[in-house]
Parts: structure tokens; C-alpha cells; sequence
């Protein structure tokens, strides 16, 4: 089913526009599904907060103030080992290109040498929901 609005041009003439309300453009948010590595385990309690400020870290760093000032909400996170984790961000569907980015030129955190994996990413939160059995699986 197709989304249908009447608009009109800057000259006056009216059209009717159809859209696909199923596609990933009309959503708002996406979910990520990432994996972290360090490099050695770091000497951090890893919590949510924790990790949204790594990721904001990584925008401010590859993207200056404005990437700083996107909305990353983590979700949900799981540790498999003390040096590597699982976890799921919201964030807003204009922002996953630099979100992305910033998290794979994001090379080290206090010192310790990371890499971000982005697993999934989903315009549902069901969709991106636990696969930790094949997660777990790639760090064994």
C-alpha cells in the first residue's frame, strides 16, 4: 500500500506524489547491531553509558561537534569476553552513514587499540534482535 499526497510545485501546478510507506527512507530510526573488539581487555566497567560515549567519541572525532550532536541511544549490550561485546544503538535514519563511518575509522579508546564491526542494521528492533549464538561463534 502506497502513501499518497497531493502537492504543489513552485510553479502552481498540483501532482499527486506516491510513496512506499515500507521504505527504509520514511523510517526514523535505525538499529545497529555492532560487535567491539579490543585489543587487550580494557580497564573499564563496560556499560551502556560507557558505550554511547565511545561512539559519540567516535563521531566528534571523525565529524567534529555536528557528529557529536547526533542521538545514539544503546540499547542493550552483552560481553562475550572482557575483550569483545555485542551491542544494539538507535539512531536517527539521517545519521547512518556517519554513525558507520565514525565507528570504523574509530582505531583505539583510551589507549586501546579497537574495531567495530556493524553486524545488522535494521529499521526494526525486533529484526535486529539477538543472534548471539552466531555472535558468540566469532569470537571462539
Amino acid at each position: 500500500a502506497g502513501l499518497r499526497m497531493r502537492k504543489t510545485n513552485k510553479h502552481g501546478t498540483s501532482f499527486i506524489a506516491c510513496c512506499n510507506a515500507n521504505l527504509p527512507a520514511l523510517m526514523e530510526h535505525y538499529y545497529l547491531r555492532v560487535t567491539l573488539k579490543f585489543e587487550r581487555a580494557p580497564d573499564l566497567t563496560i556499560t551502556n553509558a560507557l558505550l554511547r560515549a565511545i561512539v559519540l567519541q567516535a563521531l566528534l572525532d571523525l565529524h567534529g561537534e555536528y557528529g557529536a550532536s547526533i542521538a545514539v541511544e544503546v540499547l542493550e549490550h552483552e560481553e562475550f569476553t572482557k575483550q569483545s561485546l555485542s551491542f544494539v544503538i538507535k539512531i536517527p535514519t539521517s545519521a547512518l552513514v556517519k554513525v558507520w563511518s565514525s565507528l570504523t575509522m574509530l582505531g583505539c579508546y583510551n589507549g586501546v587499540a579497537t574495531v567495530f564491526t556493524v553486524q545488522q542494521v535494521s529499521t526494526s528492533l525486533h529484526d535486529c534482535g539477538d543472534d548471539n549464538q552466531q555472535l558468540q561463534q566469532l569470537f571462539q
